[in-house]
Order: structure tokens, then C-alpha cells, then sequence
């Protein structure tokens, strides 16, 4: 039972740096615009209000509460959390067909192309159902031994 643990301490720091990294970089790519340091975090406070505006193309913010639920759930609930995880990843996987966003003026504006922020964010994602599934399995094939 130790090595579980471990490992689920080992995991969740894996899945909390990727997805901080990801909060510090640039996101996507609108117009020539590249954004810069920090535009994760900006996403994250208020891409929720994106919805209001343009639900399809911000509905993929949603993934963000289920990642963060998601990461408090592995030790005591890792299948619970690998759903949320795997929600969460098919989620973030769709932003890829969005083709329009709202920019800072309020206009709609072309993506472009999508940065390391996208691509961290989603990588912590894809780890994060990776290890809770894992330790979903692990805890099953312990109690099978008990």
C-alpha cells in the first residue's frame, strides 16, 4: 500500500506542475497574436465568462473545475477522478475545432494556431487520467490480495 501512495503523491505533483507550467504560457494564437506569460492564468479567472458570449467556443473552460476536482479525488476516489479526467481530456481535446474566440476588444476573432499552454494544459489532462486510472487499477489488484 505504501508504493500506492507514493506513486499517487508522484502523480499528482506530475499533474500539478504541468498544469501550473501551462497556467504561465501562452495559449493559443488569434490573428498574429501569440498572447504572453500568463495568459493560462487569465483564461482560467475569466474564461468562465466566456460562455456567456460564446459557449461554443468556451466550453471547453469547463474542463478546468473537473481537472481540479479531479486532482483532490485520486487518493480516496481514483475512479471517480479518472472519469472526471477523461471528461475533462475529451473536453480539452475539442477546443482544437474551435475556429473563433472573442479577443480583448470584444470582436470575434480566427485561431490561428495553438501554443505550449494549450498543449500543457491538455498534457496535464491525458496524465492525469493516465495516473488515476493506474492507481484505480493498483487499488484494485491490492484489495484482490488482502
Amino acid at each position: 500500500m505504501n508504493t500506492i501512495i507514493q506513486f499517487t503523491k508522484a502523480c499528482r505533483i506530475v499533474i500539478l506542475i504541468l498544469f501550473a507550467i501551462a497556467l504561465t504560457q501562452p495559449t493559443y494564437c488569434s490573428g498574429s497574436d501569440c498572447g504572453g506569460f500568463g495568459d493560462g492564468f487569465v483564461a482560467l479567472l475569466i474564461g468562465w465568462l466566456g460562455i456567456l458570449f460564446k459557449p461554443s467556443a468556451y466550453f471547453a473552460w469547463l474542463a478546468n473545475p473537473l481537472m481540479i476536482a479531479a486532482w483532490f479525488y485520486i487518493p480516496k476516489l481514483p475512479k471517480l477522478a479518472t472519469l472526471f479526467y477523461l471528461i475533462a481530456s475529451i473536453i480539452c481535446l475539442c477546443f482544437l475545432k474551435v475556429e473563433k474566440v472573442i479577443d480583448a476588444q470584444g470582436e470575434a476573432a480566427n485561431i490561428t494556431g495553438f501554443c505550449s499552454g494549450y498543449w500543457l494544459w491538455i498534457s496535464s489532462a491525458i496524465v492525469g487520467f493516465l495516473s488515476s486510472l493506474s492507481i484505480w487499477i493498483m487499488k484494485v489488484r491490492y484489495k484482490k490480495q488482502d
